[in-house]
């Protein structure tokens, strides 16, 4: 016998602590109460479409931005009750300081329902708070993009999921599958109604959004989540809390003016989601592609298939004012997959690395071969970050560039000494707060200080420039369009009279430098010409989509000759 879910409705009602009149349970549930006296009456379709008019759209928080976005709201949301300055990890269960977010040793933003089961980059479920908790970046590598099941075979199973995991964890490899995860008891509840207010507020009618569902048949390409029975289970074995009442009235309140109804009205949760047949499941179709799910889920740092030499990639341009923008001319072959790191944090020396001082990481993963010669773009805001057809930009803590002053270092990353351990491989470093960088820091570094790396050094792999908020390379007049060495690039490059800056007016870098192709030779003195070829693998070579009757322009395959 279900309960009357009306006595639910006046219990919290009570027992709320949100200030907005519109979020308290009472008025935010109106027109609901036919539902709610007499659930029985209704099929599970209806409760779940009458639920999703109620819930659906909300004020979405941008996943990262200069404003309010969902850094800010997790460091209120999963705040550490016994210290402000702390969140409470999800999978671990243990405090960390704000200040850690974004770093490889702190903590990042997991996306309880994993982005390849259907979540994606640009839709309002990228940055849904009520599916994204403050999580330790190394037991959330654990995790990764395993769906929700029970783990207790320790004959089959990792137990605990990892080293820094609490004991009643759990994960195991089941091949042709992402895979399980068995999160801390604690929060076995919390995650399940997470995942049951995805399955009901999401159901692919809007703009960027796909159909989620819940299942007993797991498959990320279908967009389904489970495992249904366990979460259920879950769902009964660890109920709702007054922890988990707060934090869903916070985000009704404060950010996304919604609120999750299996939290509020938990009755309702066996109503909607019918236990299905596990036993005979339909084949779950492998993905087009090998792309991983969200890296910052544990794998946004990861050895980089290319490793890079000083002067492979260089920085010719960037606006610290709106919209942030950075532009990198590829000086090498990259292959697809292959990486390509930027970040504005202080690199402090060779003993010490960088300051971690709550700056950020950008990286460009190549999604097909890019010739040497190309420009590659990052455009704030833009989906992918702009990566122009030749690959996608993902990011990592808060990558905002000064406009007092600020350095950039580009990157890959090859394998450490010890278990996740790295070994920066600079290619490039500019800095445009003044001609020189600087020689010695102490205590933590800010983003206006910053060493030049040892490695790039005694050549033409820096730049350091006086300050301007926007600053582009012009190409070297003529010579931008002649066949030149790398050498001969970098040389260019790194003097500083072949730069533009301004002040007040950003850059448009949509409109590529050199039409977003240049010829890279390997000996002086060879010729630089367009290629005629297949329109679609030019447009490929050069980053950019262009509109058929443009193809005639200089954007075109460029080869070196002698």
């Amino acid at each position: 016998m279900i309960p009357h879910i009306l006595i639910s409705v006046l219990a919290l009602t009570i027992a709320n602590t949100a200030s907005g009149d519109d979020c308290s349970t009472e008025v935010y549930y109106q027109g609901l109460e036919d539902v709610l006296e007499a659930p029985e009456s209704f099929s599970a379709e209806e409760i779940d479409a009458r639920l999703r008019a109620v819930i659906s759209p909300h004020t979405v928080i941008p996943y990262t931005s200069t404003n309010v976005d969902c850094w800010d709201a997790l460091n209120v949301l999963d705040a550490d009750p016994s210290d402000p300055d702390s969140v409470m990890l999800i999978y671990r269960q243990t405090p960390d300081l704000i200040a850690n977010s974004g770093l490889s040793t702190g903590w990042n933003r997991e996306h309880v329902w994993p982005k390849s089961y259907g979540v994606g980059y640009t839709g309002p479920d990228t940055s849904d708070l009520l599916s994204l908790r403050a999580a330790d970046w190394s037991v959330n590598s654990a995790r990764n993009n395993r769906y929700y099941d029970n783990c207790f075979d320790e004959s089959v199973c990792d137990i605990p999921a990892h080293d820094e995991a609490p004991m009643d964890t759990g994960k195991m490899s089941i091949p042709g599958t992402t895979g399980i995860f068995m999160p801390p008891a604690a929060v076995r509840g919390d995650l399940a109604r997470s995942l049951f207010y995805m399955a009901t507020r999401y159901d692919g009618s809007e703009s960027n959004t796909e159909d989620l569902k819940l299942s007993n048949c797991v498959c990320d390409t279908s967009h389904t989540m489970g495992k249904l029975s366990t979460l259920l289970q879950w769902h009964t074995e660890d109920p709702v809390d007054d922890a988990e009442r707060v934090r869903n009235g916070l985000v009704c309140t404060d950010y996304q003016h919604n609120r999750n109804p299996y939290i509020d009205f938990p009755e309702l949760v066996e109503l909607v989601f019918i236990n299905d047949d596990g036993e005979n499941c339909p084949v779950c179709e492998e993905k087009a592609s090998d792309e991983d799910d969200d890296e910052e889920e544990g794998e946004f740092f990861a050895v980089s298939k290319n490793h890079f030499a000083p002067g492979d990639v260089a920085v010719i341009g960037y606006n610290s004012d709106d919209v942030k923008s950075v532009q990198l001319l590829v000086l090498v072959d990259l292959e697809a997959g292959g990486t390509i790191f930027v970040t504005d944090e202080a690199w402090m020396g060779e003993g010490v690395g960088f300051s971690r001082n709550a700056e950020g990481v950008l990286k460009f993963t190549a999604s097909v071969f890019v010739e040497a010669g190309t420009v590659v773009t990052w455009i704030e805001g833009e989906e992918g970050g702009g990566g122009g057809g030749v690959g996608t930009w993902t990011d990592n803590g808060s990558f905002l560039l000064s406009a007092s002053g600020d350095q950039l270092l580009v990157y890959s990353l090859g394998a450490g000494e010890g278990e996740g351990d790295f070994q920066y491989e600079f290619a490039f470093g500019l800095q445009y707060r003044s001609s020189g960088w600087d020689t010695e820091i102490s205590g933590t570094g800010s983003n206006d200080k910053g060493m030049l790396p040892e490695a790039l050094a005694g050549g033409n792999f820096n730049l350091a420039v006086s300050h301007k908020d926007n600053k582009r390379w012009l190409g070297g007049d003529e010579e931008r369009w002649a066949g030149l060495t790398k050498e001969g690039f970098l040389a260019l490059i790194c003097d500083g009279v072949n730069w533009d800056g301004d002040n007040s007016v950003s850059f448009d870098f949509s409109v590529m430098v050199g039409g977003g192709k240049f010829c890279v030779c390997e000996e002086e003195g060879q010729s630089c010409s367009a290629v005629e070829g297949d329109a679609v693998e030019r447009r490929r070579l050069f980053g950019m989509m262009l509109e058929k009757e443009e193809e005639e322009d200089a954007h075109v395959h460029k080869q070196c000759h002698d």
